[in-house]
């Protein structure tokens, strides 16, 4: 095995874990949106009830409708924010080592 061939597998790995990473990412996408709607449904669900009386109680049906999208919200938001920091924390993990390969002349053939 060359050097050539040892250089362009350690390139290959790289750009396979982006592929991989790519693909769980499109993945989670999924499940989350999914999962948003899940608990969207649940909630508005919950209270059909006080949603029915538009007409007759408008100042109460915008607070019912305020205290359903504040209530769907919180959650999102929140799982966003932690989504965001694991992302950035894993990103920084996989930059230093993908950054910082072992060298080719430390390889044994």
């Amino acid at each position: 095995m060359s050097i050539e061939e040892l250089g362009l597998r350690q390139q290959l790995l790289p750009e396979l874990a982006a592929m991989f990473a790519g693909i769980l990412a499109f993945l989670a996408l999924t499940l989350s949106r999914r999962g948003i709607y899940g608990v969207m449904a649940y909630l508005v669900t919950q209270q059909t009830r006080e949603i029915g009386y538009p007409h007759v109680f408008r100042g109460y049906f915008l607070r019912v409708l305020r205290g359903i999208i504040i209530r769907v919200l919180q959650p999102v938001f929140v799982g966003m924010i932690l989504g965001l920091l694991a992302a950035a924390a894993l990103s920084a993990a996989l930059h230093t080592t993908l950054v910082f390969p072992v060298p080719l002349t430390s390889c044994t053939v």
